[in-house]
C-alpha cells in the first residue's frame, strides 16, 4: 500500500518536472536541469555540502558530462583539491563554495567608448 506522502511527493514531481500535453506527459530539457539541480541540492544537504560527481554520474540515464558541469557550476559547487594521498577518481568530488557570492540586482548596460 502506497502511503499517502508518497502520493504527494510523486504528485508535486509530476507538477513541478513535467508538462501535460493531452493524455501524456513530457518533460522539456530545461525542467530535466532543474530535476538534475534539485537532486544535486538533496544530495549536498545529506553530504555534508561535498558531492561525488561519479556517483551521481553513474545513477543518471541519458546525462553527459559536458551538461553536468555547467548545472554544477550554477548550484555554486567548485572541485576540490587533489592532493597526494587523493584516490583515483577523487578529482569528479566538488564542494558547495561558501558563502555564496550575494545576487547582483542592478543591470548594467555597456556603451561604447
Amino acid at each position: 500500500q502506497i502511503s499517502n506522502n508518497s502520493k504527494l511527493i510523486a504528485t508535486k514531481i509530476l507538477r513541478e518536472f513535467s508538462i501535460s500535453s493531452g493524455a501524456k506527459r513530457s518533460r522539456s530539457p530545461a525542467l530535466t536541469d532543474r530535476a538534475y539541480c534539485h537532486a544535486m541540492v538533496a544530495i549536498l544537504l545529506a553530504c555534508d555540502y561535498k558531492f561525488n560527481v561519479e556517483w551521481f554520474f553513474s545513477c543518471l540515464k541519458g546525462c553527459t558530462r559536458t551538461k553536468l558541469i555547467p548545472l554544477l557550476r550554477v548550484i555554486g559547487l567548485v572541485p576540490i583539491s587533489k592532493t597526494k594521498t587523493a584516490q583515483k577518481g577523487s578529482e569528479f568530488t566538488h564542494h558547495l563554495k561558501l558563502p555564496l557570492p550575494p545576487v547582483s540586482l542592478t543591470i548594467t548596460k555597456r556603451g561604447r567608448k
